[in-house]
């Protein structure tokens, strides 16, 4: 007879390579859905070289220089910004620093997007994998979590938000502690608290929805454990126990990041974004981008913007396969009650605080309401619950396709029972799963934007006529005016700025800060006087108002050279073909002459400091 050890050499090489497979699949769709992008691309972007996706390249340059700085004075001249009150994620940037310094920001970013999608569906698989001790249904269950039409949505501008490992081992360690028969050890606890950590550095609004969900799913199945008559003092004592190591760990880690955030200088009283709106309902049966038969199918597409997404798009055939597996295994599974509880909550909250059919709220209150009315809670964004949704009906589809697996397995060891029409049932409910999961499935991948010439003003060399250059450069911290005024959406000078590793400070740019009132402000800050960079925005925007001739070109006019001196800008880049650009050509060449150099659809003067 084999001896235990010989007995389990094969299965540990089966388990292996079942998990090397799984990993590289994983790996092969974070690489596909990017792939017009190349492996490490330096000047082309997913979806488009603006916005949110230009800001968090910018970000990725911030950290390379001061991984976990609270403040910088990279834009917004002279002020600066905080990166506390806006999306930074420190923790990312710090450690893919040495990787952004290495090969630039832009192809840093892609990599993390890559990245993104393999950490979060193996941290789902690992987790449903823990749970049920079988390989197959977790790796769908962990692939539909990270490739969802949330996530893929979510990928297109906000790659942090895809970035979500920590929410699946954060949840599983709770609840497993909550309704598991033993007492956790301190060790756990500081696992929780690390991991809680990790995610406030990622992304805070991620790590609250997950509080929120984590705390409501605790009370739902409190209240089926006490209407069952069972233990409620064991789970709570369990739970203590899990806490306190956790706030040791946590509270001295994020003390000084949470004191700047509510009591700093750079403050902001209220929410710091748009979270009036929830998904619609329908969202959730009807398709929108991004999904592969249902995308296609016309007359099923729903019209909802960005925050609304088409990322709360399940379909009704998979909404009909959970339903089937929470009927068939609530009562005898936990991780079934579980993932149905979490899916649900998370489900309820993403529709926002007042009910909305498509994309008109009806003005019916929901329970998201009383959320907006907490501090803290008012500024998470409802659509984002959609992420822990798709993590609960990942579960979901991990216990069905085990149940199906399982039943057919039983079907081939003994087909007599039931004769034929013994494999009905399977068979339906396997195409029914299949189908759904089709129709959730991304339909394609990003594509590929090229981000506008950048100039290395570092390098710029000074004319002197004749055809000769001096090695006059654009000093290192040197202030620049840039057209378009770095501003949401048309943030590409900040590209330009990340690119070009920091060298320079922008007046203007893209990011979130206290305004009047301590109230949110998106718009730049413009230093004075502000009819300079007023009327370059304004000629962007085609305003009637910013042109020539008009009173407040005039006063820009004649205001260019003060402006230049009083904020010491050393340099002004203009981006040619724009709607403006000629104006604002003919306004800079009337104030400071005509440009050092050109090329590449850039035209840059360097300003030489008046003593």
């Amino acid at each position: 007879m084999p001896s235990p050890v010989a007995r389990s050499a094969p299965d540990r090489r089966r388990r292996t390579l079942a998990v090397t497979s799984i990993l590289v699949v994983y790996a092969l769709g974070a690489w596909l859905i990017a792939l017009p992008l190349g492996p490490a691309p330096r000047y082309r972007l997913p979806t488009c070289a603006c916005a949110d996706v230009a800001q968090e390249v910018w970000w990725l340059a911030v950290a390379a220089h001061a991984p976990f700085a609270l403040h910088t004075a990279a834009i917004d001249v002279p002020r600066g910004v905080s990166l506390l009150d806006n999306a930074s994620f420190p923790l990312l940037g710090a450690l893919f620093a040495p990787v952004t310094r290495a090969i630039g920001p832009v192809a840093s970013l892609v990599i993390l997007l890559r990245l993104s999608f393999f950490a979060s569906a193996t941290a789902a698989y690992a987790v449903l994998r823990s749970a049920r001790g079988r390989d197959l249904g977790a790796a769908i269950g962990g692939a539909f979590y990270a490739f969802s039409p949330y996530m893929t949505h979510q990928g297109a501008s906000h790659f942090f938000l895809v970035f979500a490992p920590v929410p699946p081992l954060l949840l599983a360690l709770v609840l497993r502690v909550a309704v598991g028969p033993t007492h956790p050890r301190w060790p756990v606890g500081v696992v929780l608290g690390l991991l809680v950590t990790a995610q406030f550095f990622v992304d805070s609004e991620v790590l609250v929805i997950t509080a929120v969900v984590a705390a409501l799913t605790l009370a739902v199945l409190a209240v089926g454990t006490a209407l069952r008559r069972g233990p409620l003092v064991a789970p709570a004592r369990r739970l203590a126990a899990l806490a306190w190591p956790a706030v040791a760990v946590a509270a001295p880690l994020l003390a000084l990041p949470v004191w700047q955030t509510l009591t700093g200088a750079d403050r902001i009283v209220g929410s710091t974004q748009p979270t009036a709106e929830g998904v619609g309902l329908l969202a959730t049966f009807l398709s929108g981008d991004r999904a592969v038969v249902a995308g296609l199918w016309a007359p099923g597409r729903i019209a909802v913007g960005q925050y609304l997404g088409h990322s709360s798009y399940l379909g009704p055939l998979l909404v009909v396969a959970c339903l089937v597996v929470v009927a068939r295994r609530w009562r005898v599974d936990r991780l079934v009650r579980a993932a149905a509880v979490v899916a649900t909550v998370a489900w309820v909250l993403q529709l926002g605080a007042h009910l909305t059919l498509t994309v008109r709220p009806t003005g019916v209150p929901l329970p998201f309401d009383l959320l907006t009315h907490l501090p803290v809670l008012e500024d998470i964004i409802p659509s984002r619950f959609g992420q822990l949704v798709g993590l609960g009906v990942g579960a979901l589809v991990a216990v069905g396709v085990d149940g199906i697996v399982a039943e057919v397995s039983r079907l081939v060891r003994d087909p007599r029972p039931g004769g034929r029409l013994a494999w009905g049932r399977p068979l339906a409910a396997g195409v029914v799963l299949l189908a759904g999961l089709v129709l959730a499935a991304p339909d394609r991948g990003y594509g590929a934007h090229r981000v506008p010439a950048a100039p290395e003003l570092s390098a710029v060399p000074v004319n002197q006529g004749q055809g000769r250059s001096a090695a006059g450069v654009v000093p290192r911290g040197a202030v620049v005016l840039a057209f378009p005024v770095p501003a949401f959406p048309d943030d590409q000078a900040m590209l330009w700025q990340a690119i070009d590793d920091l060298r320079f400070r922008l007046v203007g740019g893209y990011a979130i800060r206290p305004g009047p009132g301590r109230r949110t402000d998106r718009q730049p800050l413009l230093p004075p006087p502000q009819s300079v960079p007023r009327e370059l925005i304004g000629a962007y925007a085609g305003a009637a108002v910013a042109q020539p001739g008009a009173p407040g070109w005039v006063a820009a006019e004649r205001s260019l050279s003060m402006f230049l001196q009083r904020n010491r800008v050393r340099a002004v880049v203009v981006q040619q073909g724009l709607a403006g650009s000629a104006a604002v050509d003919s306004l800079i060449r009337a104030g400071i002459g005509s440009p050092t150099t050109s090329g590449d659809g850039m035209e840059v003067w360097v300003v030489r400091p008046t003593r």
